[in-house]
């Protein structure tokens, strides 16, 4: 084999007529070779590393990956979506018509207890029937009973009270699963809290029973976001 001193001992040879033959081929062989030994180291180096081994079977020597490995875990990765789609906060939309329409639920209300109680042909126990057979099942036979026998002032001052408190709890927005909440606040209003035992009572079930919810889910924009 040629040594490296050698080997540039003869890159640096002038090239004479007589030694051009001579020389030419061997440097041309020494460049062949030398060629080829790169090109096959180079090879052995990118070339993947071939294990052969059995299920269980622990190899003698670390096995480096010429790439990286993509595990997916298709259940996991799914329930991971499935809690980001929930973590999204619902979109709900505000009904603006509710507010009218409880409104007029509760002149409705008090047309019908005036019908009655200016009804001269009727007892007062058949005006507490009727008014429990045409106002709504919520409300006791305490409170019908009172509103058959109130005079119009209470009944003005009670209509009034029950519109402002639902229209405040309707402004500040009703959730379908917060009525139930929403109701019972409806009591810790300061204008029921002000009122005696008799209309508190009166006020409170008539403004549960006409209370509902204004605040509407949107699937379509609940959906946009996630």
């Amino acid at each position: 084999m040629i040594s490296a001193s050698k080997f540039r001992d003869m890159l640096q040879t002038p090239i004479t007529a007589a030694s051009l033959d001579r020389n030419g081929l061997q440097r041309a062989l020494i460049l062949v070779t030398f060629f080829i030994l790169v090109t096959v180291i180079l090879i052995a180096d990118l070339m993947p590393q071939k294990v052969s081994l059995e299920v269980g079977q622990v190899s003698e020597a670390d096995v480096v990956a010429p790439r990286t490995i993509s595990y997916i875990d298709k259940d996991k990765t799914k329930k991971l979506e499935q809690e980001i789609i929930h973590s999204v906060s619902n979109v709900y939309e505000y009904d603006v018509t509710i507010v009218g329409k409880v409104e007029e639920d509760v002149a409705q209300l008090f047309r019908q207890v005036r019908t009655v109680q200016q009804d001269q042909s009727l007892s007062r126990d058949q005006k507490i029937g009727k008014l429990r057979a045409n106002l709504p099942n919520s409300l006791s036979l305490t409170a019908v009973s009172n509103l058959a026998g109130f005079p119009e002032a209470t009944l003005g001052q009670l209509e009034e009270t029950s519109r402002i408190i639902l229209r405040r709890t309707l402004q500040r927005g009703v959730k379908a699963d917060e009525l139930d909440a929403s109701k019972t606040a409806l009591l810790l209003e300061p204008e029921v809290k002000n009122l005696n035992s008799a209309h508190a009572l009166v006020v409170g079930e008539i403004a549960q029973a006409l209370l509902r919810h204004n605040f509407v889910f949107s699937k379509e924009e609940t959906e946009k976001k996630q």
